[in-house]
C-alpha cells in the first residue's frame, strides 16, 4: 500500500500518560473524548446575515467558529462555516431595537442540547428533529462582543442620551415624520418659544409688513 502508516515516530493522540494507568483514568478519558465532541458556547465570526433591508422579522446567520481545531501534534484546522442559525434581536412583539449582525462582527453563540430544526422550521413546540446533542448546527447568536468604535449609535451614559447618525435620519409616526432631507411634517400645531413671552405658532401668527412674526400670536 502506497498509504501505508509510517513505524517509526508514532501517533501523538489525546491521550495522557496517565490513560492507562488504571480504569477510572481509561474512563475520564472516554468522558473526556465523547465532551470534546461537543458544541456548547463559542467565539464565532459572522460570515454573512440573510436581513439586508432595513426592516425584516429576525433571520439567520453563517457563522465561523474562530478557535481552531487541534490534534495530538498540536495541528491547527479550522472549523468550517456554520449555516442558517438564528440570531438574538431585542424584540418583544412588534417593538423592535434592530441591530442586525453584520459580515466581519465578532461575536458569542450558545449551542442547545437537543436538535432544534423542528422549532426553528415551525416556530411552535415540537420534539428534536434527531438525536444530535450539543451540535454546532443547533447554535444561537447572541450578538457581537468585539469590534470598531461605532459611528451610528444610540448612547445611554449617566444620565446623557445621544442619538448619532452620519448619514441620513428618518423619524416617522402617524402624527410626525422627519424624514431624511430634513422636512419635517406634523398633524398639529407647532409652536416655537412655548410658555415664554414670544412664544410663536406657526399657523396662527401674524406679520406687520416684511417684520418678524407677532409675539404671543
Amino acid at each position: 500500500m502506497t498509504d501505508a502508516l509510517p513505524t517509526s515516530g508514532g501517533y501523538a493522540g489525546q491521550e495522557w500518560l496517565q490513560s492507562h494507568g488504571g480504569s477510572l483514568n481509561a474512563i475520564d478519558f472516554v468522558v473526556r473524548c465523547v465532551m470534546g465532541e461537543k458544541a456548547f458556547t463559542g467565539m464565532v465570526k459572522v460570515m454573512g446575515c440573510s436581513n439586508t433591508g432595513p426592516v425584516a422579522p429576525i433571520g439567520t446567520v453563517t457563522l465561523q467558529p474562530m478557535v481552531h481545531q487541534s490534534d495530538g501534534l498540536g495541528n491547527l484546522v479550522p472549523h468550517g462555516p456554520i449555516y442558517n442559525l438564528p440570531y438574538l434581536r431585542v424584540q418583544a412583539g412588534g417593538n423592535a431595537l434592530i441591530c442586525d449582525p453584520v459580515a466581519g462582527d465578532i461575536g458569542v453563540a450558545v449551542f442547545c442540547d437537543r436538535d432544534t430544526s423542528a422549532v426553528q422550521a415551525t416556530g411552535a413546540p415540537a420534539g428534536p428533529g434527531s438525536n444530535r446533542r450539543n451540535d454546532w448546527q443547533d447554535g444561537i447568536y447572541l450578538g457581537c462582543i468585539k469590534a470598531a468604535t461605532p459611528t451610528t449609535y444610540i448612547s445611554i451614559n449617566q444620565g446623557t442620551i445621544a442619538v448619532v447618525s452620519p448619514n441620513a435620519m428618518t423619524i416617522s409616526t402617524p402624527n410626525c415624520t422627519l424624514d431624511a432631507a430634513g422636512n419635517l411634517t406634523v398633524t398639529g400645531g407647532v409652536k416655537a418659544g412655548s410658555g415664554g413671552a414670544d412664544s410663536v405658532t406657526l399657523q396662527h401668527h401674524t406679520h406687520s409688513g416684511g417684520s418678524p412674526p407677532t409675539a404671543g400670536t
